[in-house]
């Protein structure tokens, strides 16, 4: 059973072709911004590999945006992703599109399984209790799995990125109170602590400062730590921390909290420092349990990809 899969990220897509279970044939990675939509991107992609969607070739994409009814709206692009559309332009023999985060939720058992989280703190993410998933990209994705009987799995995604920040120290309450006095109404997470965020979390502290890109910054921050760069990456990881203390209060999270995401791959040094790590359990109660909290990072760049086709493998075989 033919299937592609595809994960469509605010910066680039990856495209998967996989002919058999559990393994890509083909995999292709696009830049969004030269390309005037997916449309386009699909069909370079099948143009390309040859594969052809009336011999029965199935499709999941995992988008970075609010999917409702088989209908997406972009976050990060202005991008209306439809499944009946692609149905009609294409002929697969089904297309299904879900969440981004729910995708790279439904792929960390295996990738956890294959050795691809590495541990930041305590013994290794307990997929038998509740997990969360904070993944750093372009935005700000955040998940949670459930565990169900007979080892089965249900992934809760969201859309909170876009919750609205909540200062954690004397810093970030300041620089709250400066957004609200040159008129902003209000913050979310995503707005400073992503990818796309990130320059303007710089531009918030040090406002006399050009800001430099967020590539920039996460690269001088690891080759100058004492940087103004460095500052930065020191906060956002700081805000990251005290947020998955937030998801792991809010979904009981005890089996971990796990690190995704492009940008998240570049912080390894800063997701490991005690220092750090210290602020997710900075909260009124429950400091001591959440204390205990593992914590991963996903080291695998095509997480999205294969939860989408892992999502799949597990309705087919539900439906059995």
């Amino acid at each position: 059973m033919p299937l592609l899969t595809g994960d469509i990220g605010g910066t680039k897509t990856l495209l998967g072709l996989q002919t058999t279970r559990g393994s890509f044939a083909q995999v292709r990675e696009y830049r969004n911004q030269e390309h005037d939509g997916l449309d386009a991107i699909v069909r370079d992609f099948l143009q390309r590999t040859g594969a052809r969607p009336d011999d029965g070739l199935h499709l999941v994409l995992a988008i970075a945006g609010p999917v409702d009814q088989g209908r997406c709206q972009m976050t990060n692009l202005p991008w209306l992703i439809e499944s009946t559309t692609l149905q009609q332009q294409f002929r697969f023999k089904s297309v299904q599109l879900l969440n981004d985060l729910e995708a790279t939720g439904w792929a960390m058992p295996g990738l956890g399984a294959q050795g691809r989280l590495t541990p930041l703190r305590g013994n290794g993410i307990d997929f038998r209790r509740p997990v969360a998933i904070m993944s750093i990209g372009t935005g700000l994705g955040e998940a949670a799995l459930i565990p169900l009987e007979n080892d089965g799995l249900r992934v809760l995604p969201s859309e909170g990125g876009h919750k609205q920040f909540a200062p954690f120290d004397a810093r970030s309450s300041g620089l709250l109170q400066q957004a609200f006095a040159t008129g902003h109404s209000g913050i979310s997470w995503e707005n400073w602590f992503s990818g796309s965020g990130l320059p303007r979390l710089f531009q918030a502290l040090f406002p006399d400062m050009a800001a430099p890109d967020s590539q920039t910054i996460t690269e001088l921050a690891l080759l100058q730590p004492h940087s103004c760069e460095a500052q930065c990456v020191h906060l956002l990881v700081q805000g990251l921390m005290s947020e998955a203390g937030n998801l792991a209060l809010q979904y009981a999270a005890w089996g971990g909290v796990i690190f995704a995401g492009g940008v998240a791959q570049h912080l390894l040094p800063y997701w490991r420092d005690p220092d750090l790590q210290c602020w997710l359990e900075h909260k009124t109660d429950h400091a001591e349990r959440l204390r205990q909290v593992p914590l991963a990072l996903c080291t695998d760049t095509q997480a999205a990809l294969r939860g989408a086709a892992d999502f799949f493998w597990h309705q087919q075989i539900r439906g059995s």
